[in-house]
This record gives structure tokens, sequence and C-alpha cells, in this order.
């Protein structure tokens, strides 16, 4: 599994086209999912990998591919 850990703040700024169902939701809501899903990680760490997203997207992009390619 693949976390990517972006602050809520910088996910509110990337939207870019109308929000969808998820995206409406308010921050109370994104911060849980957000705890939730760290806890998860933290919990199983030989099944997750966290990822800071809050670089460019090209960089977040190519962190994501060499785990990828890590793991296979």
């Amino acid at each position: 599994m693949i976390l990517l850990d972006l602050p809520l703040d910088v996910a509110a700024a990337r939207l870019s086209s109308e929000p969808d169902r998820l995206e409406m939701e308010g921050a109370p809501f994104h911060a849980r999912v957000n705890v939730a899903f760290r806890q998860m990680a933290a919990a199983d760490p030989q099944r997750w990998v966290v990822i800071p997203a809050d670089a460019p997207v090209e960089e977040v992009a190519a962190r994501v591919w060499a785990e990828v390619d890590r793991l296979l």
C-alpha cells in the first residue's frame, strides 16, 4: 500500500475542478480520514509505504514509481 501523505491545506489548494462528493466534505472529515490512514500505515509498516506528497506532482510521481519498482 502506498499512502500519499498530504497536508489538508495543500490538498485543498490543489483542487482544480468542481469538487466531488468526498472533496466537498469539511475539514474535520478529511482530518479524521488522514489520521485513520496514518494509523493504519504506522500499525503495519511492512505493508505500507508513506510518501510525503507536498512536493511538486512530478517529484511525488517519481517517488511512487521508485517504490513500485522496488516492490516488484
